[in-house]
């Protein structure tokens, strides 16, 4: 006779698990011993579980769940089916081992947590990304179930920061008291405009589809200084137009005069607290008149000192795109431009991820492959 079966884990001092002998014979019997070979509980696997039907078993009556007495103590456990050890046995109960279940929705990480020792002290949760950074801290608060008076996890809801949004595809991990519990993935859309930007402030609006009652915060940085912290609180009818549950999505800053020449530009940053993601495709180059004019003369100077590569054709196309941009600045007060690179901000490389697949003969294989 053979067994088949699993120990799945714990629910408080609940041991989890199902077996089946084949030929089945009736429910399996469950015994839990330690390593002396000392009985601490028995059981039947006669619980039923939906998802352990299958054709071929007839039943679905093969799980078990079996209280037992937990220790301070770290023990090695024995889980027995028909006298079979079970695949995932053995287990180790005592402090530092967690059991629990997580799910993330929104930006929101909620679950519970037990810990396999007698009446435990809720475990702290920190959750950071894939570059180690800290996104999330909670602590859990006990409830008895809806399962049984014996089982009394530590129910969480942790809140993910600000930055974890338009941060693309994120992978989490979950930390029970400094110690990886699960890991999570999760992308969390931004949708905004800066509507108008200088050197003495801004606006626009910022809004999650995931989220859209969340009011954001984030940082101004000019010239690589803190400059101020800005926060979403105005409402924006035209914004909840599109979309309907926003709140305050509105966002708008004065700044003080900047110190900064009238013929030098400014070069202003916006990120929320922590993270090194430009938010609306920044950073931006501001400049007035003076300054955009100032700017151009400098890049003019710098094609005519014969660099190598720089010839007479080169040198005509920048001096035909440097006078068409200072009638344009003339024009317009000056020039903003987004997406320029600030030296003052150390900018973190692109994760990437490279598949090589060697193709030796047969479209089908090399299909399957990639699939």
């Amino acid at each position: 006779m053979t067994v088949k079966g699993r120990v799945d884990g714990f629910e408080g001092c609940y041991l989890l698990g199902w077996a089946i002998a084949e030929p089945d014979v009736g429910n399996c019997a469950i015994t839990i011993r330690d390593a002396d070979g000392t009985v601490l509980a028995k059981g039947r696997a006669s619980r039923h579980r939906p998802d352990l039907a299958s054709p071929g078993r007839g039943r679905t009556t093969l799980a078990f769940r079996i209280p037992l007495p937990l220790t301070r103590d770290t023990r090695v456990l024995h889980v027995l089916a028909n006298g079979v050890e079970l695949p995932g046995s053995p287990v180790i109960i005592g402090p530092g081992q967690f059991d629990g279940h997580c799910t993330i929705e929104a930006a929101t990480i909620t679950g519970w947590i037990t810990e396999r020792v007698p009446d435990f002290t809720p475990p702290t949760l920190t959750i950071i990304n894939q570059h180690g950074a800290e996104v999330g801290r909670g602590v859990g608060k006990k409830r008895i179930a809806d399962t049984g008076q014996r089982f009394t996890p530590a129910y969480f809801a942790v809140d993910l920061v600000d930055q974890c949004f338009g941060a693309g595809e994120m992978q989490l991990s979950l930390l029970v008291n400094g110690v990886h519990f699960r890991q999570l993935a999760c992308n969390l859309q931004l949708r905004g405009n800066l509507e108008a930007i200088n050197m003495n402030g801004c606006s626009g609006w910022l809004v999650s589809p995931d989220q859209p009652g969340r009011s954001f915060k984030f940082e101004l940085f000019r010239d690589g200084a803190l400059t101020a912290e800005i926060e979403c609180e105005h409402e924006r009818e035209d914004v909840r137009d599109v979309y309907p549950d926003c709140t305050t999505p509105g966002f708008g800053a004065t700044l003080k005069e900047s110190a900064t020449a009238p013929t030098e530009s400014t070069v202003i940053s916006l990120r929320f607290p922590g993270s090194s993601t430009e938010l609306f495709d920044g950073p931006y180059v501001v400049a007035n008149r003076p300054a955009a004019v100032m700017a151009a003369y400098r890049a003019a100077r710098l094609a005519n000192q014969g660099f190598p590569g720089v010839g007479a054709a080169e040198r005509a196309v920048m001096q035909l795109a440097l006078d068409q941009f200072i009638a344009s600045a003339r024009k317009e007060e000056g020039f903003t431009a987004i997406r320029q690179a600030d030296p003052e901000i150390p900018r973190r490389p692109e994760p990437r991820l490279v598949i090589i697949i060697p193709i030796y003969r047969g479209v089908e294989v090399t299909r399957a492959c990639i699939e």
